[in-house]
């Protein structure tokens, strides 16, 4: 099956790459996928690396399935999925989504859709199939802050946690947080979750100050962004005098597009990313501080679909104070039950922080 790519990533290995990949889950579920689009810095020219290695860009792909994608289409996709990362030059990230889910905004409660819908219509390439981002419904602002918030939590969660990875976070976060590990030279972040034997880098730092730079500009300028070189430029041209944008974007420029995510040789650079660590804590506990203002007013005045994603960050982080200790209080008694229930949960959480 011949397959002519809508939009060429100006990489010849890699568009022969995709159209093998497209070929196959074509073949695979024939008449069900609906849209193909590529994002991530494949889509917008910032990729570094060109293979497998851990310190390498990955490939974003996003397939959107006509309907819902039923339990053995899911299976199958991912057995699919990781088949082709055992062969690919390039590390694959594919994810398979419902296209009714993606229609109907305002009906889900799926986490993460808000972003994934600002993120196709204004940061990905159109690759195969039908383009539906003009009939993407608008969602609300906050709903996608709430996105930001948790994919910020999961980032800064990475190098502290000491299980498998997963969300929400097994060992929630506790403010004020320390250092990942004080006593290493770039404190812990520079973990590479991927694989034991992988080498160190600054692919999760560069995401972690991504996302919370990412929220940074949500709350302070109303700006929605899908990519870290969007949200880098962005800062940088709306909040030239902020501090923590000088050092978000000393990070990406240094980490990302001067050492292509690996750790820097000469004892001169190493200096610097340890010094760029260093900073990273008190953007950290900031950006905590920003999410627990955030999160009460979604409490207090969000709609339900709000409050249940407010609950749903409450079992990936801690807040212990008297403010929020009364208005989950409050909630306990809320009409949702789901509100009501993670309103116990949350409060159990700061009971066994306190005791």
């Amino acid at each position: 099956m011949s397959i002519a790519l809508h939009s060429t990533t100006g990489r010849e290995s890699l568009d022969s790459l995709l159209q093998r990949l497209v070929s196959l889950f074509e073949k695979t579920f024939p008449g069900r996928i609906q849209s193909y689009y590529l994002g991530g810095s494949y889509s917008d020219g910032t990729a570094v690396g060109d293979n497998r290695s851990a310190n390498a860009s990955d490939l974003d792909l996003f397939v959107i399935f006509h309907d819902a994608v039923n339990e053995a289409e899911y299976a199958t996709f991912q057995q699919l999925v990781e088949e082709c990362r055992l062969i690919s030059p390039i590390q694959v990230d594919a994810h398979a989504y419902a296209g009714e889910t993606l229609l109907q905004q305002s009906a889900t409660n799926a986490s993460q859709m808000s972003f994934l819908n600002m993120l196709i219509r204004a940061s990905s390439q159109l690759l195969y199939g039908e383009d539906i981002r003009a009939a993407l419904p608008a969602v609300p602002f906050s709903r996608y802050v709430l996105d930001v918030i948790e994919s910020g939590l999961f980032y800064i969660g990475i190098p502290r946690q000491k299980r498998t990875i997963s969300y929400p976070l097994p060992e929630p976060l506790v403010p004020p947080l320390t250092y990942p590990n004080a006593a290493e030279e770039f404190y812990g972040y520079e973990v590479v979750p991927a694989r034991s034997d992988a080498p160190r880098g600054t692919r999760v730092l560069v995401g972690l100050t991504a996302w919370i730079a990412t929220l940074i500009l949500a709350l302070e300028t109303g700006q929605a962004v899908g990519q870290k070189s969007q949200c880098v430029q962005r800062c940088k041209k709306s909040l030239p005098d902020d501090q923590r944008v000088h050092l978000i974007a000393a990070i990406y420029d240094r980490c990302k597009e001067r050492w292509g995510y690996g750790l820097p040789e000469s004892g001169f650079e190493r200096e610097q990313l340890r010094a760029l660590c260093w900073g990273v804590l008190a953007l950290e506990n900031d950006y905590l501080r920003l999410c627990r203002s955030y999160l009460l007013v979604q409490l207090h005045q969000g709609e339900v679909f709000e409050q249940r994603q407010a609950m749903r960050v409450l079992e990936s982080v801690v807040y212990s104070d008297n403010e929020m200790r009364a208005i989950l209080s409050a909630l306990v008694h809320a009409d949702d039950e789901v509100v009501r229930s993670g309103a116990a949960k949350a409060l159990q959480a700061v009971e066994r922080q306190s005791s």
